[in-house]
């Protein structure tokens, strides 16, 4: 059964990564004030950001357990991502400036994203 790792782009900014072996009901229930996860996605409007797509649900959830626990992984990923951050932040009009995600990080990382170019770069399987 395929799975995904994903990542969501809040209208505030923020990001949240996830693993889901539905990937349209997870985005959905993020939506859903009915369903919405009091912790980390309370009362904000979610966008998919970016997501890769395993084979297992095993391999997407291990995915998604190494880049919480390598937090920098997560960083390079959500830079990789800020063409799409950027179109997203156009079409629903949000108050924030993607750009600004580089001048936030670690020059290191910001180089590393920009060397990766493509999320295959992330997956040392």
């Amino acid at each position: 059964m395929a799975a995904w790792t994903y990542l969501l782009l809040s209208e505030h900014g923020e990001t949240y990564l996830g693993a889901t072996t539905n990937l349209r009901r997870r985005l959905r229930d993020h939506n859903d004030k009915l369903h919405w996860n009091k912790r980390h996605t309370y009362g904000r409007r979610w966008h998919l950001l970016a997501v890769v797509k395993f084979g297992t649900k095993s391999e997407a959830f291990k995915y998604e357990s190494k880049l919480k626990r390598l937090p920098y992984r997560t960083i390079i990923w959500k830079l990789q991502s800020t063409d799409r951050a950027c179109r997203i932040v156009a079409r629903f009009g949000y108050h924030f400036d993607p750009l600004s995600w580089r001048e936030r990080y670690d020059p290191r990382y910001v180089k590393a994203a920009d060397k990766a170019g493509s999320v295959s770069y992330l997956l040392d399987r």
